[in-house]
């Protein structure tokens, strides 16, 4: 400032002895014009010409030359990077905050908001119901691995993380809606293999998740393979249907699809239900069936052990054991509740025929529960006739 001071205090000193000058000459020369004749009136218009001067001209050109400086200076937002030219070529890449380049034309700058993630979107347009109703059917028709039509509406998000990589290396252009094409083809073609190379049933139902992912890769593929300095962050499939025409067939398929999974399903849950109860009860039919195996192993091995045991007696004293083994079954046949018994006398009349009271036994019973009855009687039949065994015996006995 104290210098642009100098520079003006300067140049008014300087004007003002001109002046002085010009008018010192002035006084000269009508002092001689009183002896001369006047000169031509070009030279007079021609002297005036050249003694003009414009006021301040420096100061202006100074001033103009300080503005075209300043001009230089630049703000690069904290989302931004700035990128420097020098006559067109790249010199340099800036950060965040001031920043100065040579002015116009020598260096210009580009802003890229690296931070920014951008949206493209295909078969569909978030804004259609402000601009007014439009068909994306171009975009959104695509063939299947199975040979059927779906439309697919999707959006790709995506940031520009090298902005020298974005400004040189692809020519960016962009749509009505602000879209970036370069992108959106990349993108389109991305999802069309990835839709051709999928049923009809994973794109609708299980499969999304898988194809999003394969689209969100591809795409990445592509973008790389052209250097363009973008990074794919998602690929998300908002909507995936058939064709208006064949909609309400799709959706009957559809139901019915539901419908089988709905009865698969119960009939998984009642088979889950019924096979463990079933399983239980095999494996309790099994228990039983062991256990009565053991049980019937062990009886059969202790009453053959008896049956030895008492072999081996028998072997020692073979009357004694006889007659032990007939009392012992005596007494298990009388002992027995409800049994009729008829007791004859020693020294009866011989031969002593043996009795048995059928009258005294329930017909009734006897018929109704067949088979039931027979049981008592043959025990009192034996009961009888052994009894009247050992009596004739010993008749027999005495009379030898």
């Amino acid at each position: 400032m104290a210098y642009f001071c100098s520079i003006m205090n300067w140049d008014w000193e300087k004007l003002q002895q001109r002046r002085q000058r010009q008018s010192g000459g002035e006084q000269r020369h009508s002092s001689n014009n009183n002896d001369s004749s006047d000169p031509p009136l070009f030279g007079k218009n021609l002297n005036k010409l050249k003694s003009f001067r414009i006021p301040y001209v420096k100061v202006v050109i100074v001033f103009l030359v300080l503005l075209w400086l300043a001009s230089g200076f630049f703000i690069v937002e904290s989302d931004e990077e700035g990128v420097v030219l020098r006559f067109g070529q790249y010199v340099r890449t800036v950060n965040a905050g001031l920043n100065y380049h040579f002015p116009y034309p020598f260096e210009t700058v580009y802003t890229i908001k690296v931070s920014q993630v951008d949206r493209v979107e295909v078969g569909f347009r978030s804004g259609d119901g402000r601009s007014g109703a439009r068909n994306w059917a171009d975009e959104a028709s695509m063939l299947t691995k199975d040979e059927n039509i779906v439309n697919v509406h999707y959006s790709v998000q995506y940031q520009k993380v090298d902005p020298v990589k974005y400004l040189f290396n692809v020519a960016h252009r962009y749509d009505a809606n602000g879209q970036n094409i370069t992108v959106k083809n990349a993108a389109e073609a991305a999802m069309r293999e990835t839709i051709g190379n999928s049923t009809l049933s994973e794109a609708l139902t299980q499969g999304k998740t898988e194809v999003q992912r394969q689209a969100t890769e591809l795409l990445s593929s592509i973008l790389n393979q052209y250097d363009a300095g973008i990074r794919v962050l998602a690929v998300q499939l908002h909507d995936v249907q058939p064709p208006e025409q064949v909609l309400d067939a799709f959706k009957d398929v559809a139901s019915a699809r539901e419908e089988k999974n709905r009865m698969v399903n119960e009939a998984d849950a009642y088979k889950n239900e019924l096979l463990p109860k079933a399983n239980g009860l095999a494996e309790e039919t099994l228990n039983k069936a062991r256990s009565y195996e053991r049980a019937a192993v062990y009886a059969a091995s202790a009453e053959a052990n008896r049956f030895l045991k008492v072999f081996e007696e028998y072997k020692k004293a073979p009357d004694i054991t006889r007659k032990r083994m007939y009392l012992e079954a005596m007494e298990d046949i009388l002992s027995q509740p409800g049994l009729e018994k008829v007791i004859v006398p020693p020294g009866g009349v011989a031969p002593l025929t043996p009795y048995m009271p059928l009258e005294r036994l329930p017909r009734g019973e006897a018929k109704s529960e067949g088979k039931g009855m027979d049981a008592p009687s043959e025990s009192v039949a034996r009961a009888v006739s052994s009894s009247a065994a050992p009596v004739g015996k010993k008749q027999n006995g005495g009379r030898q």
